[in-house]
Formats: C-alpha cells, sequence, structure tokens
C-alpha cells in the first residue's frame, strides 16, 4: 500500500514539475523589443516612374511599406510644375491617391516628389526624398540641378525652389509658389529633377511653419551666385549656406521683372523712402548703360517689395538693380512680354482724411 502511495506521489510530482516547465518554456521574450527606427520606404508608384503617354486625367498613387502620417505626406508632397489648384488626397491603408484638379498639359513632364519631412506614425522620416517622372508626351524632360546645403545647424526644415527666369513674373519664396520644389535631406543634399532646358533662379530657405513660404523676420535663406541654365537635359550643381537676414540695414535680396516696363525689388525691409527719394536711391544698369526708371512705389500689400516703371527693357539682357553709392545690387533679366500691369494710385496729396 505504501509502495502504491509513493508511487501515486512521485508521479504528482512529476505531473507538477512538467506543467510547470511547459508554462516556462512558452513564455517567449520579454515584452517591448527595440524601439521601431525604421524609416518609411516607397514601394511602388502608379503610373511607374518613366511612364510615357499618359492620360491628362491620370490619377497618382503611392504605396507605402508602413502606416504614415496623413499630416506629414501633405506638407511634404511637391509636384512640379506647380498645379493651379491643390490636388484631392485620399488613403486606403498604406496607399495614397493623388487627383490633380485639371488636365496635365500636352507633352508635359510632371514630377511628383515626397519630401524628408514624411513620417510614419512613430516619427520616423524618410532619409532623402523621393521622386519619381511621368509625362504625356513621348519623353521625358531630364534635366537636374543639385547640391548642399552648409550649416552647423540643422536644415531638416528647409527646401529649395527653382523659378523660371524667363516665364515667372515673380520671383520671390515670400509669396512661395516656384516652378519647382523639394525638400533637403537630413544630410543637406538636395535634387531637382526632370527639367526642362530652361534659365532657373534657385533659392533655399526655412519652412518652419510648413506654409512653402520664406518669412523674413524668422527663416534663414540663401541666395544664389549664378543663374543656372539647362541646355540638353544637362546637370547643373549649386551649394548654399543660409544666413538669417539681418533687418537692422537695408539690403536688396531678390529681383525680377514682370514685363517689358516692369520689374520689382525685394528688400529686407521697408526703408521709408517716398517716390522721389527710390528714385536718387536706386538706379538700374546693364553692363554698358543704365535703363531709366520712369516712377517707383511701394507693392501696396507688401511694404517691402519696390515695383519700377522703366524704358523698354531688352528681352534676356542681364540688368543690375544698385544702390547709389554702395556696391550693394541684385540681378535680374530683361523681359519681352507686353505691359499689362493695370494702373493704381499710389500716391496721396494731402493724404487720405488730411486735414488743414
Amino acid at each position: 500500500m505504501f509502495q502504491t502511495l509513493e508511487r501515486v506521489i512521485v508521479v504528482l510530482i512529476f505531473a507538477f514539475g512538467l506543467v510547470y516547465w511547459c508554462g516556462c518554456a512558452s513564455m517567449g521574450r520579454p515584452g517591448g523589443g527595440p524601439a521601431d527606427e525604421e524609416p518609411p520606404q516607397v514601394l511602388k508608384s502608379v503610373p511607374v516612374n518613366g511612364a510615357l503617354l499618359i492620360d491628362p486625367d491620370t490619377k497618382f498613387e503611392i504605396t507605402f511599406s508602413e502606416s504614415v502620417d496623413p499630416g506629414t505626406f501633405a506638407e511634404a508632397l511637391f509636384i512640379s510644375p506647380l498645379p493651379e489648384e491643390k490636388p484631392d488626397i485620399s488613403w486606403r491603408g498604406k496607399t495614397v491617391r493623388i487627383k490633380l484638379q485639371n488636365q496635365i498639359p500636352e507633352n508635359q513632364t510632371v514630377v511628383i516628389t515626397i519630401g524628408s519631412g514624411l513620417s510614419d506614425l512613430r516619427k520616423n522620416n524618410l532619409t532623402e526624398s523621393f521622386s519619381f517622372a511621368v509625362s504625356t508626351g513621348s519623353r521625358l524632360d531630364k534635366g537636374m540641378i543639385e547640391g548642399r546645403v552648409f550649416d552647423s545647424k540643422s536644415v531638416k526644415s528647409m527646401l529649395v525652389g527653382a523659378w523660371s527666369v524667363k516665364a515667372d513674373s515673380i520671383i520671390d519664396p515670400i509669396f512661395g509658389d516656384p516652378r519647382y520644389l523639394t525638400q533637403v535631406g537630413e544630410d543637406g543634399k538636395y535634387k531637382l529633377e526632370y527639367l526642362p532646358d530652361d534659365t532657373y533662379r534657385v533659392l533655399c530657405w526655412d519652412d518652419k511653419d510648413r506654409d512653402h513660404k520664406f518669412d523674413p523676420g524668422v527663416d534663414r535663406i540663401g541666395f544664389p551666385w549664378k543663374d543656372i541654365t539647362l541646355l540638353s537635359d544637362s546637370l547643373e550643381y549649386m551649394s548654399f549656406q543660409p544666413t538669417r537676414i539681418d533687418t537692422g540695414k537695408i539690403k536688396f535680396l531678390f529681383a525680377s521683372a514682370s514685363d517689358q516696363h516692369h520689374a520689382s525689388l525685394r528688400i529686407n525691409r521697408n526703408p521709408q523712402w517716398n517716390g522721389d527719394l527710390i528714385l536718387e536711391k536706386v538706379h538700374i544698369e546693364d553692363s554698358t548703360q543704365s535703363l531709366q526708371i520712369t516712377s517707383a512705389w511701394y507693392d501696396p500689400q507688401d511694404s517691402t517689395r519696390i515695383i519700377f516703371r522703366t524704358e523698354k527693357q531688352l528681352a534676356d539682357q542681364e540688368y543690375r538693380v544698385i544702390l547709389t553709392g554702395d556696391t550693394m545690387h541684385s540681378v535680374f533679366r530683361g523681359e519681352a512680354r507686353p505691359d499689362t500691369f493695370p494702373p493704381a494710385i499710389t500716391f496721396f496729396n494731402p493724404e487720405k482724411d488730411g486735414r488743414d
């Protein structure tokens, strides 16, 4: 009897030991694990990169390797050339659909860029911008401008934009809307790809509030030392060293021509010059002679922008806007377009509501 009882006890001990051992064996590794630090990746696009003869009403789709933050996607999406209206954006899981409001023009290369500001749900950002291009024509434009932004501070929030010197009437990042736009990567490098042959003015600036525009009181800005001309799908290099603008001393930032009789100059602050004093302080010249300024006034909506009416400019001629008695200047190219500038009242004498 005692032997039988001993056998029962041994069996029970063995059974409890087996259950305990199995429970331990099934526990696996502790929860948590290493944090997710993998950036999202683009798995595919529709149409594929390089697609030709696409339908003018084509909808674009991009599929990511993981779920991304839709808010950062909207801020990091760049479509070039810049469409007139914002596109419709819709999501289905990890795939986003982009629908342009207007048809794509004939023989037009369209570039979709996802900037490095895109992040996943754990705030991991793309390490560099991603671009793909398609065309409604039989070939892609393949010109490229690339370079690097050098600064001891982070350049993660910076944009690089390119305007057509010949086609864009206003070249000014305060208004945003460059023809081609991209974000700078974490390493400071950038690429503007699939550009048509043209002459471009390229600038870089901070975009801390994510509106794609330059804020002179807050943002850094980098200026080019020359305009870039792309010929036969060429590659050009342009680097920048951005700085914050000193709002004390008057500085000329950039100039452009809107038509053959009008040019504008962006300055860092309103110098409080009246129209006559502007004509004394500023003159325009090319390499051989002066371009007469017949009148000048401040933009009614922006007192840091001076508008000049000039004698007829020579198309594509390089002109310099110069501060009299100083070496400070800003360059623009003459415009061939006819004068379409509407008349405007720029000065009252006596002032409106003035009283004796």
